[in-house]
This record gives C-alpha cells, sequence and structure tokens, in this order.
C-alpha cells in the first residue's frame, strides 16, 4: 500500500492505483512491520519525527493508525542516536487489529544522559549553584517509573485520541 502514491482530499489521504515512481525504504520497512506482526500484536518502532508533523508524511501515520491502536507515543531528546543520526526520533507503540482507545499515551524526555558527542550531561543543582557531577540527567529513567507506577506527573500524559485527529495537529 505504502508503494503507492496517495492523494489528499481535504486532509483526509487516500491511496492511489499508481504505483510510487519511488519510495524511501523506510516507508516500505513501516508497511513490513504491520505485515509481519500478528492479530493483536505489538509493534514498537523509532521513527524521525517528520512522520507526525510533516504534511506530506501525514499519510503515512493515517496508514499506521488505521485499525490500530496507538497506546503510546515517546518523544525522544535530540542526542538519542548522535554523533551517528542527526534525526530528532520519537518511539510509537501500536497495537494490531485493536480499536483506537479514547487516550494515547504521551511522554516527552528532554535529555538522557548524553549529549551529542557521548559526553554525560549532569544537573544542575540550584543549591550548590554548580553542576553537580552526582546526578546525570536522565529523563529516560524517571519516565519509566512513570509508566510503572501508573502515577503521571512531570514526564508523561495522556491526550484525546480526537486532538491528534484534527487539522490543527
Amino acid at each position: 500500500d505504502l508503494a503507492y502514491s496517495w492523494k489528499e482530499s481535504e486532509w483526509i489521504f487516500s491511496k492511489t492505483n499508481n504505483l510510487s515512481k519511488s519510495e524511501t525504504p523506510q516507508i516500505l520497512f513501516i508497511e513490513r512491520s504491520f505485515q509481519l506482526l500478528r492479530k493483536w500484536g505489538r509493534l514498537g518502532i523509532i521513527l524521525p519525527e517528520t512522520f507526525f508533523h510533516a504534511p506530506n508524511m501525514k499519510y503515512v501515520f493515517d496508514y499506521m493508525k488505521k485499525w490500530n491502536n496507538i497506546t503510546w507515543i515517546i518523544d525522544l531528546p535530540h542526542n538519542t542516536f548522535r554523533p551517528y543520526n542527526n534525526a530528532k526520533c520519537i518511539v510509537v507503540i501500536i497495537e494490531k487489529w485493536i480499536k483506537q482507545q479514547a487516550q494515547i499515551n504521551m511522554a516527552v524526555a528532554e535529555e538522557m544522559w548524553h549529549d551529542h558527542q557521548w559526553k554525560p550531561i549532569y544537573r544542575w543543582d540550584d543549591v550548590i549553584g554548580d553542576i553537580n557531577k552526582n546526578d546525570i540527567w536522565d529523563d529516560i529513567e524517571s519516565i519509566l517509573k512513570e509508566v510503572k507506577s501508573g502515577e503521571f506527573k512531570r514526564f508523561c500524559f495522556k491526550i484525546d485520541y480526537d486532538l491528534c485527529n484534527q487539522k490543527e495537529v
């Protein structure tokens, strides 16, 4: 399906009968991932953030959410894959062939222990007025704690599915 051209009409994409002249392997990989996934199986995939906000990529997001339940979208820090990859990425967790739940779990991590050169990032300590070399800045650890406890306080939150389905988003 994703090897075909898609057309947009009033912000809704539909597949045409024409094969695309060229399609990037990463887009075809998304479709193949769904093909290999069993019914009711879970897919966790890391994608460039552009899949969710670039207008010309909206058809891929529409394809992913069609007939599937998006359970989590996790915003990763820009330094996550640096220095090897400069793309800002997100994690998407989807359950195949399950009706979309009313809310999607979201999480945002500002930092994850290293900078773009894989050197540790330490937190600023307001009490001592300096960097605390005993406190590495890792929001991923904090996200996992919130998920395990079920108490979304600072890093995790929920949004209504209908909100992410609007034109303005």
